[in-house]
């Protein structure tokens, strides 16, 4: 069902859930429309494609409820995608086979209510965010990957560090990323902000850099979170992009106007 080069309507209206590179510089793309993970080059050819809809191994679960394949990450040789609806990180080789999963639903050690995205670190540990808990779960290696530490949670205070956004109008930890100090970064959209914690899950420091207080005025936050969200015409709507000294970037084809 695939062609050799990926057109522009190739993943229908649904879009691309995520994208992962690997060391050899192919793309692992998650197809939201077909719940496949689809391997291509770094110029869109196709390679091959793996999963479908289902509940078995190697399957995503596809309904209105939940999603199916919504994160991806590649480690090592190794390829891990979210599924959400089944509840679960599945783990493949980067040919599509097969190899192993994690993850129940529940609100356990372990367990998930929505997983989301997924990264993995310099050791081969494993990070998933779930949109529902708003926490953070830490794996690490093993037949079966085994559940290390939990950090995060729902904020009890507005815009309280190391936790995150918890009313149900915007997300809590979502996109989720590890650099090459081994720091996750994980964005807490409802906040407007990247919080990044090290890998035994403390919290170091949050992008944009702000001081906390209790009674911090959320007036500008949450007029920053509409505009992030209001599309730009005829551009790419400038959204937060910091270098590795944290300042405000932008997007390259995009003014700061």
């Amino acid at each position: 069902e695939y062609g050799m080069e990926f057109g522009e309507n190739e993943f229908g209206r649904a879009g691309p859930n995520g994208i992962a590179i690997d060391a050899q510089d192919y793309l692992y793309v998650l197809n939201a429309r077909s719940s496949h993970v689809v391997k291509m080059t770094q110029t869109g050819r196709y390679v091959t494609h793996w999963g479908g809809k289902g509940s078995g191994p190697g399957e995503f679960y596809y309904d209105k409820d939940h999603g199916g394949p919504m994160g991806i990450a590649v480690g090592g040789n190794r390829v891990f995608v979210t599924d959400q609806g089944n509840f679960r990180v599945q783990i493949f080789n980067s040919d599509g086979e097969f190899l192993d999963e994690f993850g129940t639903k529940g609100a356990g050690d372990g367990q998930f209510k929505k997983p989301t995205h997924v990264a993995v670190d310099s050791e081969g540990n494993v990070y998933v965010t779930d949109w529902e808990r708003r926490d953070i779960q830490k794996f690490v290696p093993g037949t079966p990957y085994k559940w290390s530490l939990t950090f995060g949670g729902k904020e009890t205070v507005a815009h309280e560090q190391g936790l995150f956004y918890a009313k149900a109008d915007a997300y809590g930890p979502n996109g989720i990323a590890v650099n090459s100090k081994d720091l996750i970064h994980v964005s807490d959209s409802g906040n407007c902000r990247v919080q990044v914690f090290d890998s035994d899950g403390n919290f170091t420091h949050q992008i944009p850099s702000a001081p906390y207080t209790p009674a911090l005025d959320l007036t500008g936050i949450r007029a920053q979170k509409a505009v992030f969200e209001k599309p730009v015409e005829g551009e790419i709507t400038r959204r937060c992009v910091y270098d590795r000294d944290e300042n405000d970037i932008g997007h390259p084809h995009t003014s700061k106007d």
